[in-house]
This record gives C-alpha cells, structure tokens and sequence, in this order.
C-alpha cells in the first residue's frame, strides 16, 4: 500500500498537470480563434491538440495500471496468506501443537481480514488522487500577491481639484534573471491640472511608467509620489480611485456595453457624458440593441476602434483626478482621434493627464513632452522647443510622417 499509494499520487499529479496544459492551450486557441484562421493552421493546432491528448491518455492509463495493481494485488496476497495458513497450521494440527479449533478460528479470521484489506487499498487509492489535486489546488491558494497593501496606509489629501505626480529617480527592470533595465533614473514631475505627454521607440520604456504609476509593479530603486505621499504608503483602493487608466490592450467582459462602461459605477447621467467625449455615442447606431448589446468574450463583436473608445469612456466615467492615456487611440482613424483629443481638451480640465502615444498628434498641445530612448530621457520641452531643438523628438517624428506618407 505505501509503495503503490506513492506511485499513484505521482502519476496523479502529472494527469492533473497535463489536463491543466490542455485547458490552457484549448482556451488560449479559442480567444485566438480568428488568428489561427486568418494563418491558416488550424491543421496544424488540431495535430498539437491530438498529441497532447494522447499524452493525457497514456498518463490515465498509466495511473490506471497503478490502481489496476492494487486489488488484484490484495486478492493474491490474501490468498497466499491463506494457503501459507493451510500449509503452517495443518502441519501444527498434525503435530499436535495446534488445536483444530484454533486453526478454524485462525483461518475465520484470516478470511474475515482480506476484504477489509482490498477495501483500505481502494480508500487509499482514492485517497492519493484526491491529494494530488488538493496541492496543486493548495498551491494556487498559497500563491500571495506581489504588491501588498501598505501595512498603515497613509491617508490621501482631500482634494476636488487635479493632482501632482511625480517621479523621482526610477531605475526599473522586469523579474527574471538576466534581464536588462527598462527605465534608468527617470525623473518627472506634472504639476496639477497639466497634460504630458511621452514619446518614444518602441521598448523605451513609456507603458511602464503607467504600470509603476497604478503599482502593478514596484521601482528597483526610487519612488513615486501623489500629491507628495510615496503610493507605496496608499492604500490600492484610494490609489487606484484617483488615477483613471486607458491601457494599451483593452479589456471587456462578457456583458451588456452600460455595464461595461460603468463597471460599478452609478448610471446617474456620466455614461452620455463619457460617450460623447470618447466618440462612443456615434457607435451606438451600429450596434443591435444600443448600450444593452450584449458583448462577446473580449468585446469581440467591436471593432478595434470601439473597443478604445469603449476604454476611455470606462476611464472617464469614474471622475479621476488622474487620467493615464496608454497608446488609447492607436485604433481609431486620424479624424476620429483628432475630434476624441479635442473633446479631451476639455474633459481634462481640472484633471492632471499622462499621454503616451506613438502618435505625435496625440501630445502636441501637451503643457510638457517627455521624449524617452533606452529607458532614459533625452528631452523634455514642448513641441515648438523640442522641434527647434532638432534632437531625437523631431527624428522620431520626420520618420512617422514619412511612414504615414509611404502607407
């Protein structure tokens, strides 16, 4: 029992790690249905499907054959005590060194044992599969959050009006060994109620700036502060209350577009507000049943455009003091994105605005424009200083007119 039970949780935990590949890979394909479509794989996804299920059957019919082992395995052993008893007691009872009735009561006994025996072997079976899920279920549960609450969260100063973000010497890189740094020693501070916007390649470092501004991650070295308190001292919930984030890749749930957009908010008359600055409005025509068509898994019945859009009316409905434009209207044509900024301009007011975007018309009226090369600054100015300066602003942006002129 102890030597078979063993092998059988091991060979559990790898039905049970294999089975979770399979759900993984099984939805991962559905979300990208449309990918494995458009490339034409889905041959080749079916072939890597059947081997992974065919590594899932070989592993159940290994543990199978482990569990097959212990009835028949308990059956011999209890027939073989009872042949060893025939042969060990009649061999007393001959020599007298036995009663009869003693060898009957033996032998009632032994038989009275085997059946109690197999079924302590199933038990035990049964047993070591239900361990190898509950670890890996204990495992899961185990798994602690890597940005904590602060232990005493500091209060946030009471304001109605913007606020002030700062950035003070962040050195940043990504977990994992090996990796190089994203951000080095960047410094930044927008005053309340300013718009910056920050430019750069791709892979400068300007969507990490937003990530450590909301603490899904935390700087290697330096901190960054909101109206002066350090957000490592301020509780997720009013950290996250005061920042309003538009991320690049937009997120909606399987839901009617209102509870979308509201997402826990009250439906006191902000959702047309929000709409009509994000150009949502226009897509409501489009759609069956207007704010109460019920969205696909991610939205998938929305175009690019109007998933974006869909993001920053979210973002706007919830009043923040703190609005972080991440690469929000990439999706969106230029005409759009041009009428969606311009009612920007006035839905920022009394808020304090980061834009980051690869589009130079999206930060051209920014108060300040931060230009960012391997994770570092290299010029900061407005658009009429950084193009006098002829420096790296104006290279970036001499080579996306010449894209857009090319396309």
């Amino acid at each position: 029992m102890v030597l078979i039970g063993g092998e059988v949780h091991r060979r559990a935990v790898a039905v049970q790690d294999h089975f979770g590949d399979i759900t993984a890979f099984v939805q991962e394909h559905l979300a990208g249905v449309r990918i494995v479509r458009a490339f034409a794989q889905e041959e080749a996804e079916a072939r890597l499907f059947h081997t992974l299920d065919h590594g899932y059957i070989r592993r159940n019919l290994a543990l199978a054959r482990t569990q097959g082992i212990f009835h028949p395995l308990l059956t011999l052993l209890g027939g073989a005590g009872a042949v060893i008893a025939l042969v060990l007691g009649g061999r007393a009872v001959l020599d007298g060194t036995m009663s009869i009735g003693g060898f009957v009561a033996f032998g009632v006994y032994l038989a009275t044992l085997v059946w109690p025996m197999i079924a302590l072997g199933w038990a035990i079976s049964l047993l070591q599969r239900g361990d190898a899920a509950a670890d890996r279920v204990q495992t899961l549960l185990g798994e602690t959050a890597d940005i904590q609450e602060a232990t005493q969260a500091a209060p946030l100063p009471e304001t109605s009006g913007p606020r002030r973000v700062t950035f003070e010497g962040i050195w940043f890189r990504y977990p994992g060994a090996g990796r190089d740094w994203v951000l080095r020693g960047v410094s930044l501070d927008l005053p309340p109620g300013e718009v910056m916007g920050i430019v750069g390649a791709t892979g400068s470092g300007k969507s990490t700036l937003a990530e450590l501004l909301l603490r899904t991650y935390h700087p290697d070295h330096g901190r960054i502060l909101l109206d002066g308190v350090d957000i490592r001292n301020l509780s997720l919930g009013d950290l996250r209350a005061a920042i309003g984030m538009v991320p690049q890749e937009t997120f909606l749930f399987s839901d009617t577009l209102r509870q979308n957009v509201l997402l826990g908010m009250p439906d006191d008359g902000r959702l047309e507000v929000a709409a009509v600055v994000s150009r949502l409005d226009r897509a409501l025509a489009d759609l069956p049943d207007g704010w109460e068509t019920m969205l696909g898994e991610r939205g998938i019945n929305l175009s690019g455009g109007q998933r974006q859009r869909a993001a920053i009316a979210r973002a706007l409905v919830r009043h923040p003091r703190v609005l972080v434009l991440d690469d929000a209207l990439s999706a969106v044509d230029a005409q759009t994105e041009a009428e969606i900024l311009g009612a920007l301009r006035d839905a920022m007011v009394g808020r304090t605005a980061l834009i980051i975007s690869h589009r130079f018309s999206a930060v051209r009226d920014a108060d300040m424009i931060i230009v960012l090369d391997e994770g570092a600054i290299v010029e900061r100015g407005t658009h009429a200083e950084l193009m006098a300066l002829g420096g790296r602003y104006l290279a970036l942006l001499s080579r996306q007119e010449l894209e857009e002129s090319l396309a």
